[in-house]
C-alpha cells in the first residue's frame, strides 16, 4: 500500500516550464502541499485502497487525459492515474481527488496480458460463487443467496452448494453482496475463512480457501 510519506513527495501529474513540480489541481510548490497530502492522506488512503484496490492521489487527474504515469520527485512511477472523485452538483470531477492503480499491480497485470492475452492472477480473492443480496421478511438483507458455485473453486471444495445463505464470514456479519465483495476485497487467495451457511432450516459453518479471481 501506497504510504503517505511517498505520497507526500508531492505526486504529479504535470511539471512546469523551468522543470520545477507543481500540483496539477493548483500550481503550488511541493513544500506548500506536503502537509495536505500527509493529513488527508493519512485519514483516507487505507480504506480506499482497501476497498477498490487504487491508489489515492491529490494531483490532478484530468477528463478524458488518464493513463500517463503518476510519478514523485525521484522519478519513480507510483500508478496509472485512472478516476478521479466526481461532483454530483457541478458535475465536474472534485479538484484534488483522483485514484490510481499502484505500479506494481500494473506490471503483474500487464505481464500476464503480453503471455497469456488476459488476467489469470488477479490477486484478488474470491470464493467463486454466483450469488445475489437476499432479503428477509422485512426488507432488509439478509445474506447472499448462492445462485451457482464454481465446480473445483473455494466454495464447492469447501461444501457450499447452491440453495445456501451465506450469513457471515470469520465472525462478522454478511448482509449484502456488496460487504462480502468488500471484505474479499481486503483479503488474498489462498488465506482460509471460516463462512457460516443457512442451509434449508439448519445453521453450519464451513471453512474455505480463497482462490484467486480471474479474468
Amino acid at each position: 500500500m501506497l504510504t503517505a510519506a511517498a505520497l507526500a513527495a508531492p505526486i504529479l501529474a504535470a511539471c512546469s516550464g523551468n522543470g520545477a513540480a507543481t500540483d496539477a489541481s493548483s500550481g503550488a510548490p511541493p513544500t506548500e502541499l506536503q502537509a495536505k497530502y500527509e493529513s488527508v492522506v493519512d485519514a483516507v488512503l487505507p480504506s480506499v485502497v482497501q476497498i477498490i484496490t487504487h491508489d489515492s492521489t491529490g494531483s490532478g487527474v484530468v477528463s478524458m487525459d488518464s493513463g500517463g504515469a503518476l510519478v514523485n520527485l525521484s522519478d519513480q512511477v507510483l500508478g496509472i492515474p485512472t478516476l478521479a472523485a466526481h461532483d454530483a452538483d457541478t458535475g465536474g470531477t472534485v479538484p484534488g481527488i483522483g485514484f490510481a492503480i499502484p505500479s506494481n499491480t500494473v506490471r503483474n497485470i500487464a505481464g500476464q496480458l503480453i503471455k497469456h492475452g488476459k488476467v489469470t492472477q488477479s490477486g484478488r480473492a474470491t470464493l467463486d460463487i454466483t450469488g445475489h443480496t437476499s432479503d428477509n421478511a422485512q426488507g432488509k438483507p439478509a445474506g447472499v443467496a448462492v445462485i451457482a458455485v464454481t465446480d473445483g473453486g473455494a466454495a464447492a471444495k469447501a461444501g457450499i452448494r447452491p440453495g445456501d445463505l451465506i450469513v457471515g464470514m470469520n465472525g462478522e456479519a454478511i448482509p449484502s453482496l456488496a460487504v462480502l465483495e468488500s471484505d474479499l476485497a481486503a483479503m488474498k487467495p489462498g488465506h482460509q475463512v471460516s463462512v457460516d451457511v443457512r442451509r434449508n432450516d439448519s445453521a453450519m459453518q464451513v471453512s474455505a480457501t480463497l482462490d484467486s479471481l480471474a479474468s
